[in-house]
């Protein structure tokens, strides 16, 4: 049922829910009765994972440091490297504590709210057109998912000159699926979240424009509980994500920063076909990162767009009826409530998520790729007298 059920209706969400916990990246969750399935057992499958992660990085970082080709890279790509693997794994403990252990209640807390929002907006059992299938755009990012990392890890195995099970294991080709599906997931409640701010608009709109006084008094108190039950999921969204948006921002940075030092500095010992493959798929990934990123960014903005529309919508209707003074008096009250439950997404309260982060993330990767870059001058200068000579 899930697969063909619309954002309107939570339990789209319900297949792709059961898949993350394979990972785990959500908690095991019963839609049905809205109660958590085998806590125990999630949190022992946690630690097994925790451990299993802590093995592949000590071992990876070990293999890959000692490689003559990572040995002979520049000094700024070898820190990039290690932070950048060090990122991954806060990253991947952070999820698989969020979703076994830690404040596991707010996964309740969100799940929980959409279905008394749907069951209040009467949006349950709607179904999607088949090219916004949620499910259908899955598949398609999976596609290129496939294609652009792929491509990087093939390039990657080359450089380093692992075999292709040395590089599966070696590689954080499973931790860049995990950071892609958390993209996914977040994605998703974010639209879940502003599709029912949109529907709430509409409904006030409806009940301005064609309810009598007595009816909407009650109606405006129905929509006012669901804007604050939509206040909640915010608060419950920025719980569960906000740490994991921060080490995310900060992976990104360091993987825009190292593609862009293969792109513009030569690898010292390559020929020139690995070369040509490092600059495709460090390009590819720079475009997956980018549109990864403004992917979340645009939808949270206009998440809050949506949001804020409410308010407004309470204010131009005082307009309009100001002939009637008891509806007047409603929406005033209305707004006044509105207003005292405002809610912006954060990354746990140390930076709000809006479209100004974008030129903060790229202005800061500008700074350091520039610093980087004359790190690596001298030692370039070197390494391009040994080769030659």
């Amino acid at each position: 049922m899930g697969l063909k059920v619309s954002v309107k209706d939570i339990r789209f969400i319900k297949p792709f829910f059961l898949y993350l916990n394979v990972f785990p990246i959500t908690p095991w969750y019963d839609f049905n009765t809205n109660l958590f399935c085998r806590p125990t057992i999630s949190k022992i499958y946690g630690c097994i994972l925790l451990f299993a992660k802590f093995l592949w990085f000590i071992t990876a970082l070990m293999n890959t440091t000692l490689r003559r080709t990572f040995v002979e890279s520049l000094f700024s790509v070898k820190i990039i490297l290690v932070f950048g693997g060090i990122t991954l794994l806060m990253r991947t403990i952070l999820i698989i504590l969020k979703s076994t252990t830690w404040n596991v209640s707010d996964w309740k807390t969100l799940l929980v709210n959409f279905n008394i929002i749907d069951a209040n907006l009467q949006t349950t059992k709607r179904k999607e057109a088949f090219f916004k299938k949620f499910y259908l755009q899955l598949g398609i990012k999976h596609l290129l998912f496939g294609i652009f990392v792929g491509h990087q890890f093939y390039s990657w195995a080359k450089f380093f000159d692992f075999s292709w099970l040395e590089s599966l294991w070696m590689s954080p080709i499973v931790e860049f699926y995990e950071e892609f599906l958390v993209m996914v997931l977040m994605h998703a409640l974010v639209e879940s979240i502003k599709v029912r701010y949109r529907k709430l608009n509409s409904r006030l709109v409806e009940v301005c424009q064609n309810l009598e006084t007595n009816k909407m008094d009650q109606e405006l108190s129905n929509l006012s509980h669901v804007y604050r039950t939509l206040g909640d999921n915010i608060d419950a969204f920025n719980s569960i994500f906000g740490c994991q948006i921060l080490v995310t921002l900060f992976h990104w940075g360091l993987q825009m920063i190292l593609c862009l030092n293969y792109l513009f500095v030569v690898v010292v010992g390559v020929d020139d076909d690995l070369y040509r493959n490092f600059m495709i798929g460090n390009i590819c990934t720079l475009i997956f990162i980018k549109c990864n990123f403004f992917m979340i960014i645009f939808s949270i903005d206009s998440t809050i767009q949506e949001e804020r529309k409410f308010v407004d919508l309470c204010y131009k209707f005082q307009e309009e009826l100001v002939d009637d003074c008891q509806k007047v008096a409603i929406l005033r009250r209305l707004a006044k409530f509105s207003k005292n439950f405002h809610r912006e997404f954060n990354a746990s309260r140390f930076l709000k998520i809006d479209k100004t982060i974008i030129f903060g993330l790229f202005s800061k990767v500008a700074t350091y790729y520039i610093i980087t870059n004359q790190l690596n001058e001298s030692q370039y200068q070197k390494f391009s007298q040994n080769f030659t000579g």
